[in-house]
């Protein structure tokens, strides 16, 4: 819910980018190989959990959108990104975010 509330407050503060549409990914597992204290190795559950924004505004305006991204203390891995320009100036932005966690359950938007 934390990552959800700051993507939205990121939104209403930048008055120029226009939220087109918003989905979240189905979770996927990952593994990552983790040593016990005794030194044996085994296999640790991790998801990843993403989220799909669709943003409009200039170009100036939505990079502005994703150096604020950079900048979360929340960390968020890209996935992918988008841009198409051909209703210049005004652009359309789709980026892929995902960040990793323990639960398989996460956020529903």
């Amino acid at each position: 819910a934390r990552v959800a509330a700051l993507l939205t407050d990121m939104l209403k503060s930048s008055r120029n980018v226009e939220i087109k549409g918003v989905r979240t990914l189905a979770a996927e597992p990952i593994s990552a190989v983790q040593a016990d204290a005794g030194g044996q190795e085994s296999a640790a559950s991790m998801y990843r959990h993403g989220v799909e924004l669709t943003v409009a505004g200039q170009y100036l305006d939505l990079l502005g959108y994703l150096v604020a991204i950079e900048k979360l203390p929340v960390k968020l891995f890209w996935g992918g990104l988008s841009i198409d320009a051909t209703q210049y100036p005004r652009n359309l932005l789709k980026l892929t975010v995902y960040t990793l966690s323990t639960e398989k359950k996460w956020l529903q938007i």
